[in-house]
């Protein structure tokens, strides 16, 4: 299920306004992500309460993130992309670990994005929540 364009809209003219710098930053995919997280995908911690639902990702070209689910804004941050490593800070919001940051390896195709906070072997993000969220299972570029 794909999110609607109301919620989509602004987010689609910020990546529209900025069509000649789409494609990547320091080679990250930017774009539009999604990934539908069911509640038996999700370990019974009280800290995994508010993950199951349909999350969209949106990377524009600025290094502004921001982070939605079922519709619903729920984090804006900055990000930074270094060869096959990004890292992600929440601003404000109302979900996860603002003011926190994270690294994740990242490789992409087409279709895809997959990210993992496990770097060399190390947990490169102390924030479970993003980290569930963010690597569970690949996110879905969904064509502009």
């Amino acid at each position: 299920m794909r999110f609607t364009l109301a919620a989509m809209s602004p987010m689609l003219v910020t990546l529209s306004a900025c069509a000649s710098t789409l494609g990547v930053v320091e080679s990250f995919p930017i774009g539009i992500y999604e990934v539908e997280i069911l509640p038996n995908e999700v370990p019974a911690r009280s800290d995994t309460q508010g993950v199951p639902g349909r999350w969209g990702f949106v990377f524009n070209p600025n290094g502004r993130f921001e982070a939605l689910r079922d519709d619903r804004l729920l984090v804006d941050g900055t990000f930074t992309a270094s060869g096959s490593v990004i890292t992600l800070t929440e601003l404000t919001g109302s979900f996860g670990c603002i003011e926190a940051s994270g690294s994740y390896a990242w490789s992409a195709s087409e279709a895809e994005l997959v990210l993992s906070d496990l770097i060399d072997g190390v947990d490169s993000d102390s924030c479970p929540t993003r980290s569930l969220v963010l690597g569970l299972k690949p996110l879905t570029r969904i064509p502009l």
